[in-house]
């Protein structure tokens, strides 16, 4: 019986690289002017425990890492397992949606409306996470830190929709 290789599979790799950079430079082409739609947000007053602009800059490279993650060990899992094809459609649905946050913020902005789609999104991503407890462990462990990201982006935006 041949062994299972511990080191990472470079295709699936890149796989997962390619989905997250081609996320990222769709959602920036929806912002515009990414400079003014900053100003327009640090103009915003701020609740006291608001992350500077480099904190929201850690936070972005987090996600993309743990969305890596979870896609590369959700594609290297057994096609066989009944979790794996949920697993993959709610991590594209949590991509997606990472991704409309952003234009309902700094397009439209409407603090409300972000607010109010943060609560569903949250569902999407807590279904993924239950999804990945069935399917691997140890990627529903690493997911759980974007979930506690997004504890945080509630409390933050609500906080900002009562300043302002």
């Amino acid at each position: 019986m041949e062994q299972e290789r511990w080191w990472p599979k470079p295709m699936v790799v890149l796989a997962s690289i390619g989905v997250c950079a081609l996320s990222e430079g769709l959602g920036a082409l929806t912002l515009g002017d990414i400079s003014a739609q900053l100003d327009w947000f640090m103009g915003l007053e701020q609740p006291h425990f608001a992350l500077p602009l480099q904190g929201w800059y850690l936070a972005g490279a987090l996600y993309n890492l743990v969305m890596i993650t979870t896609l590369y060990r959700v594609w290297t899992r057994s096609p066989e397992h009944p979790a794996r094809r949920r697993a993959l459609w709610l991590a594209g649905g949590v991509i997606i949606g990472n991704q409309l946050a952003q234009p309902i913020l700094f397009v439209w902005k409407s603090l409300l409306v972000n607010v109010l789609y943060i609560v569903p999104f949250c569902a999407l991503a807590t279904a993924l996470w239950f999804t990945l407890r069935k399917l691997d462990r140890t990627t529903s462990h690493v997911f759980l830190i974007y979930l506690c990201w997004l504890l945080y982006d509630i409390y933050f935006f609500l906080g900002i929709w009562f300043l302002n």
